[in-house]
């Protein structure tokens, strides 16, 4: 309690001193990645004198380039920068939007949170959000069962990689917040293939290995991240997968040998995953994909992606490379515990309800009418992302904030 009010007194005192001109950087909580990392790099090579300050777990600091400070996210030092940052860019609401549940909409409650929100921000200062992806499961007040009844914010700015999640943002957000279209910055890398060999030199992964990429999204047994469900997120269905028929169906198909497994989790489950047991069983064909901080870097590498629900499904089709839904819960998840934007097979990927439906459909891929698909899709949804993302979005930060003063 004393922490949380010397910060809470730090935020106050500091609303008095002048904007700094620096950026400050938070992604997932403490992490170096996701569109801040995009938009960080791009920021340097435009404006290298523009001081970078990223907020860091003490644990996720070796990939942090030379030219950005590194500050404890969870130290009193972050709650300074938090305060005299003229920009802050986060993937998520940052401190200046919280949502207001039924439960919670009474006066008291209101005002604790408008106090918050008018205590985390300040006139002149910038916040803007990337968010963290095109959505085909419902979010917030969309959410089966949802309780959401408002959003609390002052002011806050977030850019869209297309028209489909403008639309849904601004309503979950309860119309509170400047939505834009300027793409996803993250994304940009996946324009850039003549990378992907320095990359999988970085991860460490075989030069003339084809890659399947493993990416399930979480679960929780009533929609909200108070109740985990690890096993459903993505466990259950590794212990599912057979994988050497995966790999002589993936050889069949693309006409390549030599297939590598990478699975990516949601750090909730990782943990849970018996990597030593895999890599033994199938020694240089398992990697564990949280090891690197970084989702871009594994998309842009893959051969092939296999998820459920994640948005990194909408990401990777940038590419145009084969995509493939496993999803065994989908009817549950559908009905039950989140519920879909768009109908699971309007999408232009496959949905297998079990393994053997999965090398099905792996089989039978066509992509000359995967790729029409795909194409038709991201039109309809109105996609903007083209590989310059990032260099929009430092256009605007520097142009809207005080850092052009």
């Amino acid at each position: 309690m004393a922490n949380k009010n010397i910060k809470l007194f730090i935020s106050i005192l500091s609303k008095v001193l002048p904007l700094r001109k620096e950026v400050v950087f938070m992604s997932f909580g403490g992490h170096y990645s996701d569109s801040p990392k995009a938009i960080s790099i791009e920021l340097h090579h435009r404006f290298p004198k523009i001081k970078q300050i990223w907020l860091i777990e003490n644990d996720r600091t070796k990939e942090l380039p030379p030219y950005a400070k590194c500050v404890d996210i969870n130290s009193y030092n972050a709650t300074y920068h938090l305060a005299v940052g003229a920009v802050v860019v986060s993937n998520a609401y940052g401190r200046c939007g919280l949502i207001l549940s039924a439960k919670d909409n009474n006066t008291k409650t209101v005002s604790k949170m408008k106090l918050s929100v008018w205590i985390h921000s300040r006139r002149g200062q910038l916040n803007f959000s990337t968010w963290h992806g095109t959505p085909l499961k419902r979010m917030g007040v969309d959410q089966v069962n949802s309780k959401d009844v408002d959003f609390i914010t002052s002011s806050l700015v977030m850019t869209h990689p297309n028209q489909y999640t403008l639309e849904i943002m601004n309503r979950i957000t309860f119309h509170k917040v400047r939505h834009i279209l300027l793409g996803m910055p993250r994304n940009d890398l996946l324009f850039h293939p003549e990378k992907k060999e320095l990359i999988k030199k970085k991860l460490r992964i075989p030069a003339d290995a084809k890659i399947v990429l493993y990416a399930p999204t979480f679960r929780s047994n009533s929609g909200g991240t108070e109740s985990r469900n690890i096993a459903k997120s993505g466990l259950d269905q590794l212990n599912e997968i057979d994988f050497a028929k995966l790999f002589d169906s993936l050889s069949n198909t693309f006409h390549s040998n030599n297939w590598v497994f990478i699975g990516r989790f949601h750090y909730f489950v990782e943990k849970a995953i018996p990597w030593d047991e895999l890599e033994k069983r199938y020694p240089g064909k398992i990697i564990n994909g949280n090891k690197h901080d970084d989702m871009a870097d594994y998309l842009l590498c893959a051969d092939v992606l296999i998820t459920d629900a994640s948005s990194s499904m909408f990401d990777f089709s940038l590419t145009g490379k084969p995509c493939f839904l496993f999803f065994p819960d989908v009817d549950n998840y559908q009905n039950n515990e989140r519920g879909f934007y768009v109908d699971i097979d309007k999408v232009p990927f496959s949905c297998a309800k079990n393994f053997n439906n999965l090398l099905q459909d792996i089989s039978s891929f066509d992509e000359e009418q995967y790729r029409k698909k795909v194409a038709e899709f991201n039109e309809k949804i109105g996609v903007v992302d083209d590989g310059h993302s990032s260099e929009r979005v430092v256009k605007y930060i520097v142009n809207h904030s005080a850092l052009s003063k």
